[in-house]
Protein backbone atom coordinates (compact mmCIF):
# COMPACT_ATOMS: atom_id res chain seq x y z
CA UNK A 1 0.00 0.00 0.00
CA UNK A 2 2.89 2.37 0.68
CA UNK A 3 4.09 1.93 -2.91
CA UNK A 4 0.62 2.65 -4.31
CA UNK A 5 0.40 5.85 -2.27
CA UNK A 6 3.73 7.04 -3.69
CA UNK A 7 2.55 6.49 -7.26
CA UNK A 8 -0.91 7.94 -6.74
CA UNK A 9 -0.75 10.10 -3.60
CA UNK A 10 -4.08 11.42 -2.39
CA UNK A 11 -5.04 12.82 0.96
CA UNK A 12 -8.08 11.46 2.77
CA UNK A 13 -9.84 14.72 1.96
CA UNK A 14 -9.12 14.31 -1.76
CA UNK A 15 -10.35 10.72 -1.70
CA UNK A 16 -13.57 11.71 0.07
CA UNK A 17 -14.15 14.46 -2.52
CA UNK A 18 -13.61 11.99 -5.37
CA UNK A 19 -16.07 9.52 -3.85
CA UNK A 20 -18.62 12.27 -3.19
CA UNK A 21 -18.32 13.66 -6.74
CA UNK A 22 -18.75 10.22 -8.35
CA UNK A 23 -21.71 9.38 -6.14
CA UNK A 24 -23.20 12.82 -6.70
CA UNK A 25 -22.93 12.39 -10.47
CA UNK A 26 -24.75 9.07 -10.20
CA UNK A 27 -27.46 10.56 -7.97
CA UNK A 28 -28.25 13.43 -10.35
CA UNK A 29 -28.13 11.07 -13.33
CA UNK A 30 -30.44 8.36 -11.98
CA UNK A 31 -32.56 8.69 -8.85
CA UNK A 32 -32.72 12.48 -8.74
CA UNK A 33 -34.82 12.83 -11.90
CA UNK A 34 -31.99 11.80 -14.20
CA UNK A 35 -32.15 11.79 -17.98
CA UNK A 36 -31.57 8.04 -18.00
CA UNK A 37 -34.87 7.34 -16.29
CA UNK A 38 -36.82 9.76 -18.46
CA UNK A 39 -35.38 8.20 -21.61
CA UNK A 40 -36.09 4.63 -20.51
CA UNK A 41 -39.62 5.53 -19.40
CA UNK A 42 -40.31 7.22 -22.72
CA UNK A 43 -38.83 4.33 -24.69
CA UNK A 44 -41.00 1.76 -22.92
CA UNK A 45 -44.03 4.08 -22.76
CA UNK A 46 -44.19 4.14 -18.97
CA UNK A 47 -45.41 6.95 -16.73
CA UNK A 48 -42.35 7.92 -14.69
CA UNK A 49 -43.71 10.80 -12.61
CA UNK A 50 -45.09 8.90 -9.59
CA UNK A 51 -41.95 6.80 -9.26
CA UNK A 52 -39.62 9.76 -9.56
CA UNK A 53 -41.55 11.53 -6.81
CA UNK A 54 -41.31 8.39 -4.67
CA UNK A 55 -37.59 8.28 -5.48
CA UNK A 56 -37.09 11.75 -4.03
CA UNK A 57 -38.93 10.73 -0.87
CA UNK A 58 -36.73 7.63 -0.54
CA UNK A 59 -33.60 9.76 -0.94
CA UNK A 60 -34.77 11.95 1.93
CA UNK A 61 -35.43 8.83 4.01
CA UNK A 62 -31.88 7.63 3.25
CA UNK A 63 -30.39 11.02 4.11
CA UNK A 64 -32.27 11.17 7.40
CA UNK A 65 -31.36 7.59 8.29
CA UNK A 66 -27.73 8.30 7.45
CA UNK A 67 -27.74 11.49 9.47
CA UNK A 68 -29.18 9.69 12.49
CA UNK A 69 -27.18 6.45 12.27
CA UNK A 70 -23.73 7.42 11.04
CA UNK A 71 -21.65 8.70 13.93
CA UNK A 72 -18.13 7.47 13.17
CA UNK A 73 -15.77 7.27 10.21
CA UNK A 74 -15.76 3.50 10.45
CA UNK A 75 -19.57 3.35 10.23
CA UNK A 76 -19.52 5.79 7.33
CA UNK A 77 -16.98 3.74 5.42
CA UNK A 78 -18.86 0.52 6.15
CA UNK A 79 -22.09 2.02 4.79
CA UNK A 80 -20.31 3.10 1.59
CA UNK A 81 -18.65 -0.29 1.11
CA UNK A 82 -22.07 -1.98 1.19
CA UNK A 83 -24.29 0.67 -0.41
CA UNK A 84 -22.17 1.48 -3.47
CA UNK A 85 -22.15 -2.09 -4.85
CA UNK A 86 -25.87 -2.23 -4.11
CA UNK A 87 -26.31 0.93 -6.24
CA UNK A 88 -24.26 -0.71 -9.00
CA UNK A 89 -26.65 -3.69 -8.97
CA UNK A 90 -29.69 -1.41 -9.00
CA UNK A 91 -28.27 0.53 -11.96
CA UNK A 92 -27.73 -2.79 -13.74
CA UNK A 93 -31.46 -3.46 -13.33
CA UNK A 94 -32.13 -0.76 -15.93
CA UNK A 95 -30.66 -3.05 -18.60
CA UNK A 96 -33.77 -5.22 -18.25
CA UNK A 97 -37.20 -4.35 -19.61
CA UNK A 98 -39.21 -5.21 -16.51
CA UNK A 99 -41.17 -2.20 -15.29
CA UNK A 100 -41.52 -3.53 -11.75
CA UNK A 101 -37.84 -4.39 -11.54
CA UNK A 102 -37.11 -0.75 -12.42
CA UNK A 103 -39.51 0.52 -9.77
CA UNK A 104 -38.05 -1.65 -7.03
CA UNK A 105 -34.47 -0.87 -8.12
CA UNK A 106 -35.20 2.86 -8.31
CA UNK A 107 -36.77 3.04 -4.86
CA UNK A 108 -34.10 0.86 -3.25
CA UNK A 109 -31.19 2.68 -4.84
CA UNK A 110 -32.73 6.03 -3.94
CA UNK A 111 -32.66 5.13 -0.24
CA UNK A 112 -29.11 3.81 -0.67
CA UNK A 113 -28.16 7.04 -2.45
CA UNK A 114 -29.32 9.04 0.55
CA UNK A 115 -27.21 6.84 2.84
CA UNK A 116 -24.20 7.22 0.54
CA UNK A 117 -24.45 11.00 0.40
CA UNK A 118 -24.85 11.20 4.19
CA UNK A 119 -21.75 8.99 4.58
CA UNK A 120 -19.71 11.05 2.14
CA UNK A 121 -20.88 14.24 3.80
CA UNK A 122 -19.55 12.92 7.10
CA UNK A 123 -16.10 12.51 5.53
CA UNK A 124 -16.37 15.90 3.83
CA UNK A 125 -17.19 17.60 7.13
CA UNK A 126 -14.38 15.86 9.02
CA UNK A 127 -11.69 16.19 6.33
CA UNK A 128 -12.14 19.83 5.33
CA UNK A 129 -11.59 23.04 7.24
CA UNK A 130 -14.67 25.26 7.57
CA UNK A 131 -13.04 28.01 5.51
CA UNK A 132 -12.36 25.63 2.60
CA UNK A 133 -15.78 24.01 2.36
CA UNK A 134 -17.44 26.55 0.10
CA UNK A 135 -14.68 26.41 -2.52
CA UNK A 136 -14.55 22.63 -2.40
CA UNK A 137 -18.35 22.43 -2.68
CA UNK A 138 -18.19 24.60 -5.80
CA UNK A 139 -15.57 22.28 -7.27
CA UNK A 140 -17.80 19.30 -6.42
CA UNK A 141 -20.75 20.85 -8.22
CA UNK A 142 -18.60 21.48 -11.29
CA UNK A 143 -17.27 17.89 -11.35
CA UNK A 144 -20.75 16.45 -10.81
CA UNK A 145 -22.16 18.62 -13.60
CA UNK A 146 -19.45 17.57 -16.06
CA UNK A 147 -20.02 13.89 -15.31
CA UNK A 148 -23.79 14.34 -15.59
CA UNK A 149 -23.36 16.05 -18.97
CA UNK A 150 -21.26 13.13 -20.19
CA UNK A 151 -23.90 10.64 -19.07
CA UNK A 152 -26.75 12.69 -20.55
CA UNK A 153 -24.90 13.00 -23.86
CA UNK A 154 -24.51 9.23 -24.02
CA UNK A 155 -28.16 8.69 -23.08
CA UNK A 156 -29.49 11.17 -25.64
CA UNK A 157 -27.07 10.65 -28.55
CA UNK A 158 -25.98 7.01 -28.19
CA UNK A 159 -28.36 4.98 -26.01
CA UNK A 160 -29.74 4.78 -22.50
CA UNK A 161 -27.76 1.59 -22.02
CA UNK A 162 -24.49 3.37 -22.84
CA UNK A 163 -25.34 5.97 -20.20
CA UNK A 164 -26.16 3.23 -17.67
CA UNK A 165 -22.86 1.51 -18.46
CA UNK A 166 -20.93 4.75 -17.86
CA UNK A 167 -22.77 5.17 -14.55
CA UNK A 168 -21.74 1.66 -13.52
CA UNK A 169 -18.12 2.56 -14.32
CA UNK A 170 -18.47 5.78 -12.28
CA UNK A 171 -19.93 3.87 -9.33
CA UNK A 172 -17.19 1.25 -9.61
CA UNK A 173 -14.59 4.03 -9.41
CA UNK A 174 -16.37 5.43 -6.35
CA UNK A 175 -16.27 2.00 -4.74
CA UNK A 176 -12.54 1.65 -5.51
CA UNK A 177 -11.79 4.97 -3.83
CA UNK A 178 -14.01 4.06 -0.88
CA UNK A 179 -11.45 1.42 0.11
CA UNK A 180 -8.88 4.22 0.41
CA UNK A 181 -10.95 6.21 2.91
CA UNK A 182 -9.71 6.10 6.51
CA UNK A 183 -11.50 3.99 9.10
CA UNK A 184 -10.87 6.38 11.94
CA UNK A 185 -10.00 10.00 12.38
CA UNK A 186 -6.34 10.68 13.12
CA UNK A 187 -5.75 13.76 15.23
Amino acid sequence: QARRNKIFPLSHCSVSIIVLSFLGAWVVSVPYEGQLLYTLAEYFNVDSYPWLAASLVMQIVGLLAGGLLIRTMEASKRVLLVAVPFCILCTGAFFFTSYWLWVVALLACSAAAGLCIASCWYFFRICTAPGQRFGIAVDLIIIISILKLMVNALVVYVSAYAGAALLIVILSAAWYFTFRLPKEQKE
